[in-house]
């Protein structure tokens, strides 16, 4: 702590002061290391951990820091090859009308199905695809599959299709220009319509330079595709981000709609914000939707469309065109909706 604190002291180059942060790493040796480029290593390794864990710290070096590392590294490797050997997938999760209950779109969701780790999480790997630089090769490929997928659906479903389908981007795509015109070549390629085609992304993917995000972002609305600001209400998300950015969907958290059929707070709040939201023309999506009292809640705060369990689980290509075929449109009970009303009309004017 004391050397941070020295390297965190001021300085002065060419007249203007800088200063500097240290993320250390720590290897208490007590006769475990015979040789000095093993300590070296394993220092170097949990400097790594502690800039992950917030830069400007220090932390000490434990054997799941370097477990944790190897299989980071293993993965990569595999991760390279993922496409090629038809590991990755995607699993499709539909948003319907919270009016009408009928199938209005679907997200589609990355899955990396390991040879012999079997199904990894999104939340460890892409994580590394985006470190390593896989990530571009990685988005071309759900941007491609999801096109060809909503393609093949309009011809085995006809009328029963999506309107419209969901397609994740990274943080790591906004650094340059480059991704807007890879997303018109895939668009170009397929021939889907791109007004069918949704780009979601989280705010926190847009605050490291906003500016470039967007232009980036308005390049993409100007292909004539739409842009979902996916996880609002957490980390950095703000009402100035619905006014800065071309954003035509917003998605509550779903920790916002865990509870709201108990919590005023939260009812209140995405009340508010699903008012604000109609009134900039922005369609509102809640996500995380699991029992019919929430559905009913979100119905009448004012979103409109919802997504979750309740609807269905994320499901393959097959079974989401044995849902969408024979899905019966369906709301909740009207008593939850009653009792709904008469609990929150003290504090929340529904009728506006």
């Amino acid at each position: 702590a004391c050397l941070q604190q020295v390297l965190a002291e001021p300085y002065v180059i060419g007249g203007v002061e800088l200063r500097s942060t240290a993320s250390i790493g720590v290897v208490s040796n007590h006769g475990q290391y015979s040789c000095a480029n093993d300590l070296i290593r394993d220092a170097d390794v949990a400097m790594y951990e502690s800039k992950r864990a917030g830069r400007g710290s220090y932390l000490v070096f434990d054997t799941s820091m370097r477990d944790q590392v190897q299989r980071q590294l293993k993965l990569e490797a595999d991760l390279g090859m993922a496409i090629e050997n038809g590991q990755l997938s995607l699993a499709y999760q539909p948003i319907v009308s919270l009016e009408s209950g009928e199938i209005y779109g679907v997200e589609a969701l990355l899955r990396w199905q390991h040879p012999e780790d079997g199904w990894i999480s999104p939340e460890e790997f892409i994580p590394i695809a985006e470190d390593s630089g896989l990530i571009q090769n990685i988005c071309d490929w759900v941007v491609f599959e999801g096109c060809c997928q909503l393609i093949q659906w309009d011809t085995e479903l006809g009328a029963a299709a999506p309107n419209s389908i969901s397609l994740n981007l990274s943080p790591r795509q906004f650094a340059n220009f480059e991704v807007a015109k890879r997303v018109a070549q895939v668009l170009h390629d397929t021939g889907v319509d791109p007004s069918r085609i949704v780009f979601e992304l989280t705010e926190s993917a847009l605050m490291s330079d906003p500016d470039i995000a967007a232009k980036v972002l308005q390049r993409i609305k100007d292909l004539g595709s739409r842009i979902a600001l996916d996880d609002f209400g957490i980390g950095n998300s703000s009402f100035a981000s619905l006014h800065r950015f071309p954003v035509d969907i917003l998605k509550f958290d779903r920790s916002f709609i865990n509870g709201i059929q108990e919590e005023r707070d939260l009812a209140s709040l995405v009340h508010s914000i699903a008012v604000l939201a109609r009134n900039l023309g922005i369609c509102t999506v809640a996500e995380g939707v699991e029992v019919p009292e929430q559905f009913l809640a979100v119905r009448e705060l004012g979103c409109d469309m919802a997504q979750g369990y309740l609807i269905a689980k994320p499901l393959t290509p097959d079974g989401f065109a044995e849902f969408a075929v024979g899905q019966n449109p369906a709301v909740p009970s009207g008593v939850g909706a009653i009792i709904f009303q008469n609990r929150w009309e003290d504090k929340i004017d529904l009728s506006v």
